[in-house]
């Protein structure tokens, strides 16, 4: 007897449960297609309320970041300007101020006095010596740890300016007539920001020296005077002079 086949289970349906079996399936993939959709819309609203936050704090920060540029654009140039106003106070209470190298250790401070008279005896009038040009002096201190190779430096402070300068313009265009004075040298007594900006400059103000035209030294620049009515600023040691109308 030969075997009944079996039909799948589908196959036994009715065309209308057929119809809405698959009605309920494709209801149930619509409301689970539905409800993920509407999951998926609520996380693309949070991210772009999210978006749109981040957006504005951002615009704050650049907002931020442009007010604190400008405050450090102001607070470096009232630092410049503080730097400034410190070397201009350092150099004016330097300014009466000459240093003296090669003063031998030996020479203590009792006789220091009037080794500097007798010193600046050879350059100054005796009228100016015998009333004692200079008000004090002192020795620098040792630095620390450091062997030191050459005699202290001595740093006199003169009674005025025009003592100092006259005896520097002295120095400059004599020697000492003593040879026991031959090893001293003389320099002014500068603050360390006008040192470095004198440095910078010495290349062009040995060549102006050179060619006999006068100049002065200007904080912060420096500032050269000519003959004629014209004085020149230089706020650069690379500039060209030719194109500021100085010949050297």
């Amino acid at each position: 007897m030969r075997p009944q086949m079996r039909l799948p289970r589908w196959k036994k349906l009715s065309q209308e449960s057929l119809i809405k079996a698959l009605d309920d399936l494709y209801e149930k993939i619509h409301k689970h297609f539905k409800s993920h959709i509407s999951d998926l819309k609520t996380e693309v609203l949070d991210l772009k309320q999210k978006v749109i936050t981040q957006d504005g704090i951002l615009k704050d920060a650049r907002v931020e970041i442009k007010l604190l540029q400008t405050q450090n654009i102001i607070l470096m140039n009232q630092v410049k300007l503080l730097e400034i106003q410190t070397t201009d106070i350092e150099d004016s209470s330097r300014k009466n101020n000459l240093i003296f190298k090669g003063i031998s250790e030996e020479m203590k401070a009792d006789n220091l006095e009037e080794y500097l008279k007798e010193y600046m005896a050879q350059f100054l009038d005796q009228q100016i010596i015998r009333s004692t040009p200079f008000e004090r002096f002192h020795r620098i201190r040792k630095p620390d740890n450091i062997q030191m190779t050459e005699p202290r430096e001595v740093i006199v402070r003169f009674i005025n300016s025009a003592v100092k300068d006259a005896l520097i313009w002295k120095i400059r265009h004599n020697k000492p007539q003593d040879s026991k004075f031959m090893s001293i040298s003389t320099f002014p007594d500068l603050s360390p920001a006008t040192r470095n900006n004198s440095k910078c400059f010495r290349d062009m103000t040995i060549t102006l020296r050179n060619t006999n035209i006068p100049y002065k030294r200007g904080v912060p620049t420096k500032n050269l005077g000519f003959n004629g009515d014209r004085t020149i600023t230089v706020n650069d040691p690379s500039e060209d002079l030719t194109k500021k109308g100085i010949h050297v």
